[in-house]
């Protein structure tokens, strides 16, 4: 890295690169959704340099990052997960909003933001149209091509801004000359040294630094440069009336001048709409027209939103009780918005209706208010706000009745002492089929204003979760006598540890698949092995209905082969991929199929091979063998292997190896995996030994020859 390259990147702070207000609307507007996604937030965050950029440095971070370095955000959101991707989202919005900016500043930002998204969408275009195998790179070249230039910006705004000025007055052209004859340094260096300090790949660093270069240069340059070149040609804003533009094209790719314009068309009508969407006005290249405006006073809505929420989340903590939390949830939403009537009801346990729980204030609420209302459509305006997963209203902006009510809903309006009520579901995904904790109504007079609908909608998912919370605890406290709390204790920590790794398959494979259909890719293979971990990890969660008599089937047939090969399937594009491991099968072609419980084998191989990957964090090797007809004490065994060539498992913890133990792998692991190995190897009639040799660890598991 140039000394000049050092000086300007001399105290950059990431978090202080700046993002279009709209931009960060948006994201927030989602981040509050308790029913977004991880394709929804991803949708959204590909759509700005900045956050991308903030996404990849931290899932290239020591915290998170792997033997393999991470280079598309698909891989970086995944990494993170959505829990971590909305703190940071929120992080980056609350910082900017403390940040000023200047006009010219706004305005840079503006143009930024669509040649950035524009230059991003087309290298992602033209790479599909010339079989470029990583689209997504592609995409993510052209999302950061500029980057530079925003350091440079936001690094020294008064002198970049005078440059530019000193450029339009002379007709001076040539950005790079102009950028190192001031700074020493031109963006496409800057940007390159900056993504490469980042962890992302030369190619992707390459792309950024050679961008400006005359097409002679670039003839045999590598495809992803070419990509990035001409797309970031075409970004410009006169591009369509640039013959350049389009001779580019040509000579770098054979493409011809009507389809390059058709497809810069394409590009130019989709970045128009996401804006729109978005309310940027990119006509408009000054940060202060009323979209503009809109949209700072939409983020400082939101940014005091975040506030209160974290006050209401603090106070409901503070609830010890179901009758403590039903009076914070009714005294909060009446100092926050203003409202005196307030009933509350909760989903039944088996989600099929609701149940009236507490009210406040309006009419004296008999005691004997036993409100049952069946969660089906048209039965009750209660009922449809959690069906539509929406605000219901029975007034209209006229403060008319705007929708039909039954009797339930004419009999609660009247308990409530105003002329209508506010349906508010209390949306959790987590709490049941319904995805919903319950509703809070409120007694209004007139339509509800929608600036307090969305915190009031955000403020209704904080009283779902402590309400889940509410009734864990109790669940908990009423489990009686201490051998009975110690042994059910101890038997839902197995279970929950194993019903985390099918899950955790099936979070990996959730994202690869949606990547996959999002290119239009057949995953008929992956949605087969989905359909059995989803079926596995409901056979293990329903032990938990009857923990007292739970015993293992023994009897049923297993394809060892079959399975360790599917898993390693599995691994091979999640784990593995992500920990930069390597892995040998080596598999006995004459072994039988078993008369054995194919589950609890399933359970012990997932556990043994993802435990040896999550430890290796410099990557390695995992070899998983078979053999047939292993003779031991007179009886014949089928025996598995499962070898790593990891750190290996201290001599402090193999003194008491397959007892329950705090785990080696950190506090998030609790250590009961082997134990659960052990013991469901052994009612299977097998033995599990472990030993280290010559560096590396090594699993032998016996199974009863046992053949149909």
């Amino acid at each position: 890295m140039s000394t000049n390259t050092q000086l300007a990147l001399a105290g950059l702070e990431i978090e202080k690169l700046p993002s279009l207000p709209h931009i960060l609307v948006k994201m927030l507007e989602v981040c509050q959704d308790a029913n977004a996604d991880f394709q929804e937030i991803s949708r959204i965050v590909a759509q700005d340099a900045i956050i991308t950029a903030r996404v990849l440095v931290m899932a290239n971070s020591p915290s998170y990052s792997f033997a393999v370095s991470v280079n598309t955000l698909e891989r970086a959101v995944l990494v993170l997960g959505i829990d971590t991707l909305k703190t940071l989202i929120i992080t980056v919005a609350v910082q900017q909003f403390f940040a000023n900016f200047s006009k010219q500043q706004g305005a840079y930002l503006k143009c930024f933001w669509t040649q950035s998204l524009s230059c991003a969408l087309l290298s992602k275009s033209f790479a599909a149209l010339t079989n470029f195998a990583q689209p997504e790179q592609a995409y993510l070249a052209g999302l950061l091509h500029n980057v530079g230039s925003l350091v440079l910006q936001s690094q020294f705004p008064e002198r970049y801004h005078r440059m530019l000025d000193v450029m339009a007055n002379s007709g001076e052209l040539d950005i790079l000359q102009a950028e190192v004859g001031e700074f020493g340094v031109n963006h496409c260096n800057l940007g390159a040294e900056l993504l490469a300090s980042w962890g992302l790949d030369q190619f992707t660093c390459d792309a950024v630094r050679y961008h400006h270069e005359p097409l002679p240069q670039l003839r045999d340059a590598h495809h992803l440069v070419k990509l990035v070149t001409l797309s970031a040609l075409l970004a410009e804003d006169d591009a369509l009336g640039d013959n350049n533009s389009f001779l580019a094209a040509d000579a770098l790719f054979g493409l011809t001048a009507p389809l390059t314009r058709e497809i810069l068309l394409q590009i130019q009508t989709e970045v128009g709409r996401l804006a729109q969407s978005m309310g940027i006005d990119v006509n408009d290249m000054v940060l202060e027209s009323a979209k503009d405006q809109a949209a700072m006073q939409r983020l400082a809505e939101q940014i005091k939103n975040i506030g209160l929420l974290q006050n209401v989340k603090d106070n409901l903590l503070q609830s010890d009780s179901r009758e403590a939390l039903n009076l914070h949830i009714t005294s909060t939403i009446e100092l926050l918005f203003n409202v005196s009537a307030i009933l509350l009801f909760d989903m039944s346990e088996d989600g099929s209706e609701l149940l009236y729980q507490y009210g406040q204030h309006g009419k004296q609420i008999p005691d004997t208010a036993d409100f049952k209302i069946p969660l089906e459509p048209r039965r009750s305006l209660i009922a449809d706000s959690i069906l539509e997963k929406r605000v219901v209203s029975s007034l209209d902006a006229k403060a008319k009745v705007s929708r039909l009510t039954t009797v339930v809903d004419r009999q609660v309006i009247s308990l409530s002492g105003h002329r209508g009520i506010l349906c508010v579901p209390m949306l959790n995904p987590g709490a049941n089929t319904a995805g919903c904790q319950g509703v809070i109504v409120l007694g209004i007079n007139a339509d509800y204003q929608d600036d307090k609908l969305q915190l009031l909608g955000m403020f209704a998912a904080e009283a779902a979760r402590a309400i889940d919370r509410d009734e864990e605890n109790t669940r908990k406290a009423d489990v009686g006598g201490d051998a009975i709390k110690d042994e059910i204790k101890n038997r839902l920590h197995e279970i929950a540890h194993e019903a985390n790794n099918p899950l955790s398959i099936i979070r990996n494979y959730l994202e690869l698949l949606a990547i996959k259909l999002g290119d239009e890719h057949q995953a008929i293979g992956e949605l087969d092995i989905i359909r059995e971990e989803i079926d596995r990890t409901g056979q293990i969660i329903m032990q938990l209905q009857d923990l007292g008599q739970v015993e293992l089937k023994v009897s049923g047939e297993v394809d060892i082969n079959a399975e360790l090969t599917a898993l390693v399937k599995i691994y091979r594009q999640s784990l593995f991929l992500t920990h930069g491991i390597s892995c040998e099968l080596t598999l006995d072609t004459a072994l039988p199929i078993l008369a054995l419980n194919c589950n609890p084998i399933k359970q012990v191989f997932t556990n043994l091979i993802k435990n040896a990957a999550e430890a290796m964090t410099a990557g390695g090797l995992i070899a998983l063998s078979s053999s047939d007809k292993i003779n031991h004490n007179g009886c014949e065994y089928v025996e598995i292997t499962i070898t790593d060539n990891g750190p290996g498992i201290p001599k402090t913890v193999c003194d008491n190896l397959f007892a329950p133990v705090v785990s080696v792998k950190g506090r998030v692991h609790s250590g009961l995996g082997l134990s659960i190995c052990k013991r469901l190897i052994t009612e299977l009639g097998g033995s599990i030994a472990y030993r280290r040799r010559a560096s590396k660890t090594e699993f032998k598991i016996l199974l009863p020859r046992k053949v149909k």
